[in-house]
Formats: structure tokens, C-alpha cells, sequence
């Protein structure tokens, strides 16, 4: 990504087709773990059913996957946040940052790290 000017209050959200996919992924997971009864597994065709599989046979790894990602996006915010703070920017965006990449994960984090101003003159 080019150098872009200075912006104390960058923040942006990541591409619709990234939300919609960890949204898709979020309640399948949900389901999975905590309703796997539920019909609308079955609109997930074979993600829904390898889901009611995993839960039956496998309900220690999924716990094991869900405190992973838990560890993993908070590792991340936590990482969104350093980055907001070298990069220069405000505090309201800094806290927006830390929350979109603590539930969007991965694709946020790509947005800021993309983020490249120009150093501030001072």
C-alpha cells in the first residue's frame, strides 16, 4: 500500500465479504458448540453436519479451538492497540481499532498494519 497523508482518526472497516464471512463462521460455531440440534445446521449442508459430527465425537476440541480464537483475538487487539499507538493515532480510533479486531480477528488487523502515513512533522 502507498504512503498515504497523516490521519489522527484513520480508522476503516474491512471489506463486506470479510464480515459476512466471520459472521457465517461465528454462528456456525456457536451452533456447533452450544446447539447442535438446532435445524439451521442443516442449511449449512456438509459444514452443519461435520458440526453435529465434531460435537458428538469431538466436544473437547472444539473447546480447545474456541480458547484458542479467544486467546488469539485478544492477542491481536492487544496488538491493533501497539500499532495504533506507533502509527500516532488518536485514542478514539485506537479503541476502535482494538474492538473491530477483537471480534473481526485477522481481516481488521490487515487493514491497520496496511496503513502506512507519512511521518508526522513535527
Amino acid at each position: 500500500m502507498a504512503r498515504s497523508k497523516f490521519n489522527p482518526n484513520f480508522f476503516t472497516y474491512p471489506k463486506p465479504i470479510a464480515g459476512i464471512i466471520v459472521l457465517f463462521m461465528i454462528i456456525l460455531f456457536y451452533l456447533t458448540l452450544y446447539d447442535p440440534t438446532s435445524y439451521i445446521l442443516d442449511y449449512y449442508g456438509p459444514l452443519g453436519r461435520f458440526g453435529k459430527y465434531m460435537n458428538k465425537n469431538h466436544y473437547g476440541v472444539l473447546l480447545g479451538i474456541l480458547y484458542a480464537a479467544i486467546v488469539a483475538h485478544v492477542g491481536e487487539s492487544l496488538y491493533a492497540g501497539y500499532l495504533c499507538s506507533k502509527k500516532g493515532l488518536n485514542t478514539l480510533p485506537t479503541i476502535l481499532w482494538m474492538l473491530q479486531t477483537l471480534i473481526m480477528g485477522f481481516p481488521s488487523l490487515m487493514q491497520l498494519v496496511g496503513y502506512k502515513p507519512d511521518k508526522k512533522k513535527v
